[in-house]
């Protein structure tokens, strides 16, 4: 359920759509499904800009103090030629980078596909009608039929490094779960090297390397983890890089309770925590003979045993001053989620430990997501696929040992219904109040009306209105019919030590005209729409995650906003 904001009815086809360009670009298969439903334009193959081009503002006025480079990634292509990937994830990442100056008051632009080996792989093919050239995890390689699996036997899956990009140790990193990240030139965005974090003795790092691997905003390090794949379940490898050198500091793993996918974490000043759901593979010969992907053997299992587990949602609860101590904690409720927003620790009236976190835990089904995701060009979403902010608590027993305790949605306060709490995914919060129990505010990517068939809007949710006595609604802009706003990254106003003061950057893909716009809002009130709008040449992909890299530091480690 949910209330919605607007009508935001799909056009049944576009300008851009009905035109003679898109008939010569997109075959009539995918064509049709687009008329039908413009978000989906969007995953159409990326056109690289590799030279850099200025913006042109088309709205409002270039903000004062918005000085430097917005990265993002996503899949910059889903498809080739006929052939569909097997799943929004095993696109080929595509980076963007948006360049703010605003002391000439322009803004440039490039793109540009991250050549890993897989890409790599499928140009030398030549072609957009030749076999799949490489495996991926929910795609297999070559062409279907019979003696496709002698194609794919002990075949390991492809990194399509499509998920996320990090500025650390002075590099700039493009991360997915399935690898070690890959270094790009932060500049010109052509791709380097893969990057393992070697230390000076020789370690490197032992797993691959999460896309939400996180920095610290205490200590710039980046706290990151990683799955390691072998007989039997997986390990959760756990490990802290240097933020000066990018070396390995520490790194220590922790056996998982099922073969699961393991995407986002978060972290306390004391604890790191991850949930694990039921969304596991129990029999992966077939993956190993080649006879279907790794990802399609996963299945929702909420409720099987497996050894002292009983199939509901687990947490991984690690102490941060030593990663080898680790518990897992049995949530009763079988929730599933890929985000997750912040976590804090706390101390009880008896003076026990406590620990809260809160994720975007998903309202529906799993296995219809994951549906979904699976042939993205016939996709509708749902307020059901999206999800809602809810807050978990843990407690430390006097033995050592942690219990869940309780878990609750955060609702907007009285008197405003509680269903203006729109669906979302792909939150974002402002970095350096990470880990603090003062957070106030998530930016999140939300879909604002039944009709839209995708996320395209921005909300605000504030986690402590009820606590703080407030009794305004969380705000939400809407850019439109027929555009879509993508995941926001918040940007802090240089110098200021103010929670949300600063800026909301999101790229709105237009499926009218086949083009994208970037918009810049302010933090404090997103409702208003739009201080900036910028127009691109080219469409930009949808993607998934993204991060600010100030032209100057303008937070130090260590220095924190007021959150009061």
């Amino acid at each position: 359920g949910g209330t919605f904001l607007s009508p935001c009815s799909a056009l049944s086809s576009s300008a851009y759509w009905a035109s003679q360009a898109a008939a010569q670009k997109t075959p009539a298969c995918f064509l049709d499904r687009i008329k039908s439903a413009p978000w989906r334009g969007g995953l159409e193959p990326a056109v690289e800009v590799r030279e850099p081009v200025e913006l042109e503002l088309i709205e409002g006025q270039f903000p004062e103090g918005l000085t430097g480079t917005l990265y993002r990634n996503g899949p910059g292509r889903v498809r080739i030629g006929l052939t569909q990937y097997g799943h929004w994830f095993d696109g080929d990442g595509f980076v963007t980078a948006a360049c703010f100056d605003s002391r000439t008051k322009r803004l440039k632009f490039r793109s540009r596909f991250v050549k890993t080996d897989r890409y790599e792989a499928q140009a030398a093919a030549g072609g957009t009608d030749v076999p799949l050239a490489a495996r991926g995890a929910w795609t297999q390689r070559g062409t279907k039929g019979p003696l496709q699996w002698l194609e794919n036997i002990l075949r390991i899956p492809t990194n399509p490094s499509n998920t996320n990009v990090v500025k650390f140790a002075g590099r700039l990193l493009s991360l997915a779960e399935g690898g070690l990240p890959i270094e790009l030139d932060a500049e010109t965005l052509e791709t380097k090297n893969e990057f393992s974090f070697p230390s000076p003795s020789g370690e490197k790092l032992s797993s691959f390397c999460a896309a939400h691997s996180r920095i610290d905003p205490l200590t710039g390090n980046l706290i990151g983890f990683g799955l390691i794949l072998g007989p039997g379940n997986p390990a959760l490898n756990i490990f802290e890089a240097d933020a000066s050198t990018g070396a390995i500091l520490r790194q220590n793993s922790h056996a998982l309770p099922m073969t699961t996918f393991v995407h986002d974490m978060a972290f306390s000043r004391k604890y790191m925590v991850f949930f694990i759901p039921p969304w596991s593979a129990d029999n992966t010969l077939p993956f190993l003979l080649g006879q279907r992907a790794f990802g399609d053997l996963f299945e929702w299992t909420a409720g099987q045993s497996t050894g002292k587990w009983h199939r509901g949602t687990t947490a991984l609860i690690v102490d941060r001053s030593d990663f080898s101590r680790a518990e897992l904690v049995e949530i009763p409720e079988a929730i599933s989620l890929y985000h997750l927003i912040n976590a804090f620790d706390e101390v009880g009236d008896k003076g026990e430990e406590g620990l809260r976190v809160t994720v975007a835990e998903l309202r529906g089904s799993r296995t219809e997501l994951e549906e979904r995701f699976a042939d993205m060009y016939s996709a509708t979403f749902e307020a059901s696929n999206e999800c809602r902010p809810v807050e978990h608590t843990f407690r430390k027993m006097p033995g050592g040992s942690w219990e869940y305790e309780s878990g609750w949605e955060v609702v907007p306060p009285p008197p405003n219904d509680a269903a203006t709490s729109l669906p979302f995914e792909l939150p974002d919060v402002n970095s350096a109040c990470y880990g603090s129990p003062d957070l106030r505010y998530v930016y999140t990517n939300t879909l604002t009306g039944p009709a839209s068939g995708f996320i395209d809007g921005i909300q605000r949710i504030d986690l402590l209105g009820v606590e703080k006595g407030s009794t305004d609604p969380w705000p939400v802009w809407y850019p439109g019919s027929g555009r879509y706003a993508g995941s926001p990254i918040f940007v802090p106003q240089p110098g200021s030590n103010k929670e949300d003061n600063g800026w909301v950057l999101t790229y709105v893909y237009d499926g009218n005209t086949h083009t994208s716009d970037l918009a810049v809002l302010d933090a404090q009130c997103i409702e208003k729409g739009p201080l900036a709008l910028f127009r691109l040449p080219v469409h930009a992909p949808l993607s998934f995650h993204g991060t600010w890299v100030p032209a100057q530091s303008d937070v130090n480690p260590g220095q924190k906003p007021d959150l009061g």
